[in-house]
């Protein structure tokens, strides 16, 4: 099973207005698995058109045209290739450094930006505190060489994701990379790949941690082989 984060950068709220739950007004949260009105109740509807209530939202944020369109980032891992690694630390040393690198590069051009991740509420929570705060000083320790990651303002920050549209997006994100790598259902996926940090046609966003990524046909692997 591949363990799955994601995230993304821009203005949710601007393009969450224009997808309304199909329910005479009454407002909701967005999750994969099912539309929960903030009401406590579930709207009625197939699995199909539960879905279709979610992706408009994942679509509309990887092909906003207008304002400063979303970049999503996310990091499937295959345990098997990296068994002598914590799965949980490996991921998200992975994805927080790939939203620094793009933090520098913006920098570099001089856009300055510093970011703070915010993530759903869980277990890992004092964890993740523990392990950025060595990785904003002394950079990495169990992938490739890199550097201090000092784009990040803050430790992690933890909310309810029911509170949180942005964090309810990336709840989406993340469970699309999952369905493609763990079920082999690149549907959600195929909708979503045209917004991840890409550069001279390489997917940076969209990462597959796979030692044999050179053999792997997914379009994350595919663009840098």
């Amino acid at each position: 099973m591949s363990r799955t984060r994601s995230c993304l950068r821009g203005r949710p709220r601007t393009w969450l207005r224009r997808f309304r739950c199909p329910s005479e007004g009454r407002s909701c949260t967005h999750h994969p698995f099912e539309t929960v009105a903030t009401d406590g109740g579930t709207f009625p509807g197939t699995l199909d058109s539960r879905f279709s209530t979610t992706w408009q939202p994942c679509c509309g944020a990887a092909r906003a045209g207008t304002g400063t369109p979303p970049i999503l980032f996310a990091v499937a891992l295959h345990k098997a290739s990296f068994p002598q690694h914590d799965p949980y630390e490996r991921v998200y040393e992975e994805f927080f450094a790939r939203c620094n690198g793009l933090i520098g590069r913006l920098a570099s051009n001089g856009d300055m930006h510093r970011c703070v991740a915010i993530a759903d509420k869980s277990r890992l929570e004092s964890r993740l505190q523990d392990l950025m705060s060595a990785w904003r000083t002394r950079g990495a320790s169990t992938g490739a060489a890199i550097r201090p990651m000092r784009g990040y303002a803050e430790v992690p920050l933890f909310v309810d994701s029911h509170a949180s549209r942005c964090v309810q997006l990336a709840d989406f994100v993340a469970y699309s990379v999952y369905r493609a790598y763990a079920a082999g259902d690149d549907r959600l996926l195929d909708r979503l790949i045209g917004g991840f940090h890409a550069e001279d046609g390489v997917i940076h966003g969209l990462v597959h941690l796979v030692s044999r990524y050179r053999e792997c046909l997914c379009a994350a692997c595919k663009s840098r082989q």
